[in-house]
């Protein structure tokens, strides 16, 4: 529910945005106004789809190799566990540190999840996982937009002792909840490293941007 309406604020600040832009636009010429509106519509394009993609690296992470770990924030994102036992990794990572799960403690699925912090929606694009010991670990991708699962992946770790980047099967699908699930079976112990994520712009960013070019238009038009 709660994630529902984030994503509905989210579309009303969107529309009311795109209102006030319309109402800036009236004293604008008709020719200039599509113009302008083209070229709003492939910069909020442009805007989205190339923001800077955050990696979450458990960097902040400065306790010792195998204590406790119940989450952190990085960059906007935060990272909460959800199940299991994980520990902070410094022995082991792409680079360290990192987040392990050991199967003597941990013999059922281990799950971490993903939000973010500013607009509460973002893209996936890859995760470093890691099995050690038996290639038998096997894991699960989920993303979700409000109650609706957007996005999944599975598959097993077959490559022992070594770290392993599993890409998004879609890396355009917008979602609000990242969950990353692993079974250990007989796997000795897991890793999990650099969830690299891309937080949707706020409005206001897309919005300065149509309004910057239906100002510059405007600006043109009146110069002629």
């Amino acid at each position: 529910m709660f994630a529902q309406s984030r994503l509905s604020s989210y579309v009303s600040r969107r529309k009311l945005l795109t209102l006030i832009v319309v109402k800036l636009s009236t004293h604008i010429t008709t020719m200039n106004f599509y113009l302008a509106i083209r070229f709003s519509v492939l910069l909020s394009l442009f805007t989205a789809s190339y923001s800077d993609a955050a990696t979450i690296a458990f960097a902040p992470l400065n306790g010792g190799n195998l204590d406790v770990y119940d989450g952190h924030v990085e960059e906007s994102f935060s990272v909460s566990v959800i199940s299991g036992d994980w520990r902070e990794g410094h022995m082991f990572g792409n680079p360290i540190p990192n987040i392990l799960g050991v199967s003597a403690s941990t013999p059922f699925t281990a799950s971490i999840e993903v939000i973010e912090n500013t607009t509460g929606l973002f893209w996936f694009e890859s995760v470093d996982l890691a099995g050690h010991g038996r290639p038998t670990a096997t894991y699960t991708i989920e993303g979700f937009l409000g109650s609706s699962m957007v996005l999944s992946s599975s598959g097993i770790l077959t490559s022992a002792n070594s770290i392993v980047t599993i890409s998004s099967p879609n890396a355009s699908q917008i979602m609000d909840t990242l969950i990353i699930e692993i079974t250990p079976n007989s796997t000795s112990s897991f890793n999990v490293d650099n969830i690299v994520v891309t937080a949707v712009p706020e409005p206001s960013a897309v919005f300065l941007s149509i309004l910057g070019f239906i100002l510059l238009f405007r600006f043109r038009s009146r110069a002629r």
